[in-house]
């Protein structure tokens, strides 16, 4: 099967930054997990550990941040963010001693394995060479704050590249939010471009030949490389929902506001993949009931409860049929 269009995956995003942008919130709200709920994301991203959350309850989260801080407070939080936690987790992956181009040609490689939805490119056009954000999926709110994310971070990750105070000549963006990019990044002398199909910044042939020198500590840092997204929708559909079945099974109708989608736009695309959301659930259900059993120490009381099943005997009786062993004979079998 081809692989899914951009238009036709659920947009995702990584899960670990999601809890950096959480903690952003502590530091304005202490009822951290209301705000959680309120945007739509697992009640238990803090605690466990996931691969990706959908997108849409990650704007939601920007909203938030937003609201409560305002827009010059919410520019800083982002810049601190980027500047200290995401940056770094980039660079440490990038070699010393090769060229700015080469530099941002590895970054590139490394955001298209780790993004579903977010194209970004460096091209010479017009004469100009450009650093470019291209989302392959538009937003329906919160895109200014999304392109303001992602101009605060590219200006930054050349900074930390080159352990200077860069600044580009030239700016290209869709919204006219260039004071609040001037005041979050110190720029002076820039041009802005506003109501363009993408955001980008421009530099120079000279910038681009130039030695990356990025902080040593930085590159020796062990971060955990993410993992791969995945690229067909029925993949991003399952990495979407999958932190949400610990809050037991989903309606379709839940499913699809968590994924900024209609119903029925839901259930074209399942079809189009023949899989049933019934059948997509279960599978992942069934997934997430061998992943706990293989831990011991949680009771298969737990196990039952979390994964939205009545009793234990309902659980025990789906577990058997998924496994052909009851899960106290699965548990035994794990000795041998």
């Amino acid at each position: 099967m081809p692989p899914s269009s951009p238009a036709q995956i659920v947009p995702l995003f990584n899960a670990e930054y999601t809890v950096t942008l959480v903690n952003l919130l502590r530091t304005l709200d202490r009822d951290i997990y209301l705000l959680i709920s309120m945007a739509g994301l697992p009640e238990n991203i803090l605690e466990t550990e996931y691969d990706f959350v959908p997108e849409a309850p990650v704007i939601n989260l920007l909203e938030l941040i937003f609201e409560k801080a305002g827009q010059k407070k919410y520019a800083e939080l982002i810049w601190y963010a980027c500047r200290n936690i995401f940056i770094p987790r980039f660079i440490a992956r990038i070699k010393q001693d090769v060229t700015l181009k080469d530099a941002l040609r590895t970054f590139i490689d490394l955001m298209h394995t780790e993004t579903t939805h977010t194209h970004i490119q460096l091209r010479h056009l017009a004469g100009k060479n450009w650093f470019i954000r291209d989302r392959r999926q538009s937003l329906d709110h919160s895109h200014h704050l999304a392109e303001q994310f992602a101009l605060i971070f590219m200006v930054e990750l050349i900074r930390g590249l080159t352990r200077s105070d860069w600044a580009p000549t030239d700016v290209v963006m869709r919204y006219n939010n260039s004071q609040v990019l001037k005041d979050a990044l110190l720029l002076k002398r820039v041009q802005f471009y506003t109501e363009r199909s993408v955001c980008a910044i421009c530099l120079t042939d000279a910038e681009l030949e130039q030695k990356v020198k990025h902080k040593l500590d930085w590159g020796q840092k062990k971060y955990q490389v993410p993992t791969i997204a995945p690229s067909a929708f029925l993949a991003t559909f399952r990495g979407a929902i999958t932190p949400y079945i610990i809050m037991g099974r989903l309606p379709i109708t839940q499913a699809a506001i968590i994924l900024n989608m209609s119903v029925r736009t839901l259930q074209r695309r399942l079809a189009a993949e023949k899989v049933s959301y019934s059948a997509v659930i279960e599978e992942i259900i069934q997934s997430q009931a061998v992943d706990l059993m293989l831990d011991k120490t949680i009771p298969v009381t737990r196990i039952s409860s979390t994964l939205g099943y009545s009793d234990v005997a309902h659980f025990s009786r789906a577990f058997k049929r998924m496994t052909g062993l009851s899960p106290r004979a699965y548990r035994k079998s794990l000795e041998l």
